[in-house]
């Protein structure tokens, strides 16, 4: 009987290991050198952060949300084509950039570190997309630098912060760790989140679970989320909204049960020049589920930027 429930034990853990194996994302080599016209790094006061270069035109700069990389970008960058100078990064702390203590604390720590991306890249005047929390650290950057940003299009934008965050607590943080130490558990997580985000899961990257994962075993992804983005004072954005000068279009998709269209419409309503645009059918990653709709919006509003012509 004892050997039955030892080889019973046995083909279990088996059966763990195997799934486990399963659910590890693939191994990736770091690409060398800079990014330029492809993927590579971009080094900032030290530190390297990861992001993807292609075309040659208007400059864009794309930002992603949460627990998110550059590559939610992926598909609208191959629709906007080469006419337009693409560069989507991954965020300090996430994907592929530098972890740990590189990641400036807070939204205008983080406005200060887009500003000195830009001075790396030598781009002066640029249109800003971000989504969620990208979008937050877009209208923080429009504000302190306002010469620097041409037109902004933010996708469902996080102008406020929850506060207190849950996770802000000195008793939930080790719940926080624990959840994503567990591989299985915070890859399924991590799938079931994104494809929360969307109304058309099935048009979801290939591998994008996989690139989502990868990052929550990375060293010092853990120490980078908690220094950076929970444990900082909290800003609300929203007084200073009427500081943004540059064009705003904020999109916000009817499906999106993140974050509700009274915030995005309170954005688009305090910065001056700003407007929304309900998108049928699409969740809180509009990005994703309507990339061919995004790449023309983001087209016009550069266009409608040009065709006004230099301010006053």
């Amino acid at each position: 009987m004892r050997q039955v429930v030892l080889a019973a034990a046995l083909a279990a853990v088996a059966a763990l290991i195997a799934a486990w194996r399963r659910l590890r994302p693939p191994n990736e080599p770091a690409p060398a050198g800079p990014a330029a016209d492809g993927a590579g790094f971009i080094e900032v006061d030290g530190a390297a952060y990861h992001a993807r270069i292609v075309g040659d035109g208007p400059p864009i700069v794309f930002l992603h949300g949460f627990l998110s990389t550059a590559g939610v970008w992926d598909p609208v960058i191959d629709r906007l084509g080469p006419d337009y100078r693409s560069v989507a990064v991954d965020l300090p702390g996430f994907g592929r950039s530098a972890k740990g203590a590189s990641v400036p604390a807070g939204v205008w720590g983080r406005a200060e570190w887009l500003r000195a991306l830009l001075d790396v890249l030598r781009l002066d005047a640029v249109t800003l997309v971000g989504a969620s929390m990208g979008g937050q650290t877009t209208l923080a950057f429009a504000n302190r630098y306002p010469a620097r940003a041409r037109n902004l299009v933010l996708i469902a934008p996080f102008a406020r912060e929850p506060d207190p965050y849950p996770a802000r607590d000195a008793w939930t943080w080790p719940f926080v760790v624990w959840l994503f130490e567990r591989s299985m558990f915070s890859r399924r997580w991590l799938a079931w989140r994104q494809r929360q985000q969307m109304t058309r899961p099935h048009r979801l990257p290939r591998g994008r679970i996989d690139e989502l994962f990868r990052q929550t075993q990375t060293p010092g992804f853990l120490e980078g989320i908690r220094d950076g983005y929970i444990r900082p004072p909290v800003d609300d954005l929203r007084r200073h909204l009427p500081g943004v000068r540059a064009p705003v279009v904020v999109l916000w998709g009817a499906g999106d049960h993140t974050l509700s269209v009274e915030l995005s419409r309170e954005v688009a309503d305090r910065v001056p020049s700003g407007r929304l645009r309900v998108i049928a059918g699409a969740g809180h990653s509009v990005q994703l589920d309507e990339p061919e709709l995004v790449a023309r919006i983001i087209q016009s509003a550069i266009d409608d930027v040009d065709s006004a012509g230099p301010a006053g």
